[in-house]
């Protein structure tokens, strides 16, 4: 058909562009899909283009891109696609240090009760809480779940990278070993460092 045509032009024009163009593609695909509402054959378009987003730090636009499918899975009757979108928005945000926004997809979330029983709600509530308690043993050890296995790929590479910003440093691996004293030649060494004139 048609429309499949001009999707598949689309998707294979943006393999052979840069990032920025691809993405201008790989929207096109997608709101053809939305306007024609094939959202069964609509995945992969839409994962494309939330990878390429999220490649290019555009997590705004990703996170909106996620949550467009939304209607799609709901009239296809797939509430655990759903919950896989919220799932990947409040990583999507985490990743981008937007701590704030993540909290409030969560809610948004948690209004659905498939999501709070679901192996993705379970998985983003922890990922969530280790995130806001600066907790980094406890996030990397949510970091080896499979569930992230089963998202967008680029948001799953993304969740095993992220790191908690203002984390403690990790404490000795010997706790009884005492920390050494700073080396005073090194310290001068780079006080005068910082004070040379680059101009």
């Amino acid at each position: 058909r048609q429309y499949q045509r001009r999707v598949h032009g689309y998707v294979k024009a943006s393999k052979l562009v840069d990032t920025a163009e691809a993405i201008q593609y790989l929207d096109s695909a997608c709101k053809i899909y939305i306007d024609e509402e094939k959202w069964h054959l609509a995945g992969d378009a839409f994962k494309l283009l939330t990878s390429a987003l999220c490649k290019s730090e555009r997590y705004e636009e990703a996170v909106a891109n996620v949550k467009r499918q939304i209607p799609g899975f709901e009239s296809l009757d797939q509430p655990h696609n759903i919950d896989k979108s919220y799932l990947e928005m409040v990583i999507i945000y985490l990743c981008a240090g937007n701590e704030v926004s993540a909290q409030k997809v969560l809610n948004e979330a948690n209004q659905r009760v498939t999501f709070t029983n679901s192996d993705e709600g379970q998985a983003a509530a922890s990922l969530f809480e280790a995130y806001s308690a600066r907790d980094p043993e406890q996030l990397s050890e949510i970091q080896k779940k499979q569930i992230f296995s089963f998202i967008t790929t680029e948001v799953g590479r993304m969740v095993r990278k992220l790191t908690i910003r203002g984390a403690p440093k990790p404490k000795p691996t010997n706790e009884n070993e005492e920390a050494k004293p700073a080396d005073p030649d090194a310290a001068t060494a780079a006080s005068e460092f910082d004070n040379i004139d680059m101009s």
